[in-house]
């Protein structure tokens, strides 16, 4: 991107920031929350690892726990909520 509208990386990381209020690969984990959490609560299999499969280059122990701290409970404590 940075490339494509001739900025350096910096310059599009704090533009980035000011508008969004967070780093580019922050707002996109964000993203990357809230896509897994809409998939398990409108799971139709009951399995997480369906929903996970889909996002590539996911380390499971990881995210999970910024899935946690970011939703204040585990994905399968999401999925006993629904």
């Amino acid at each position: 991107m940075c490339q494509k509208f001739k900025v350096s990386r910096r310059s599009f990381e704090n533009s980035f920031r000011k508008y969004f209020g967070n780093s580019p690969a922050a707002y996109f984990k964000k993203m990357k929350l809230m896509k897994i959490r809409h998939d398990i609560l409108n799971l139709k299999d009951r399995q997480i690892s369906s929903v996970l499969v889909k996002f590539e280059n996911l380390h499971i122990s990881h995210f999970g726990q910024f899935y946690k701290r970011y939703f204040g409970e585990s994905m399968s404590q999401t999925l006993k909520s629904r």
